[in-house]
């Protein structure tokens, strides 16, 4: 895996961090359903709780869920920190 705006989650097993719109997501893999699908889930700022006001993200691979991030436009004043900034 490499993709730009996911990496894999320190604290959950299998499971991934993305990054788009400003926002940090939660990445699962579905594997119970027929699918086996992805999705992604925006969390709260500062918080490990799931933000309910926006929709979730789904696709058939981490590469869609890669993409569609990466697609995102970024809400207005909601920037990730740099991280490592000079």
């Amino acid at each position: 895996m490499n993709y730009p705006n996911i990496d894999k989650s320190a604290f959950r097993k299998g499971e991934y961090v993305g990054y788009g719109a400003g926002r940090v997501w939660r990445v699962r893999h579905h594997t119970k359903s027929a699918a086996k699908s992805w999705s992604a889930y925006p969390m709260q700022p500062g918080s490990r709780a799931l933000d309910t006001s926006h929709a979730p993200l789904s696709g058939e691979t981490l590469a869609d869920i890669s993409r569609q991030l990466a697609a995102l436009p970024i809400e207005s004043g909601k920037l990730l920190p740099a991280v490592n900034a000079v």
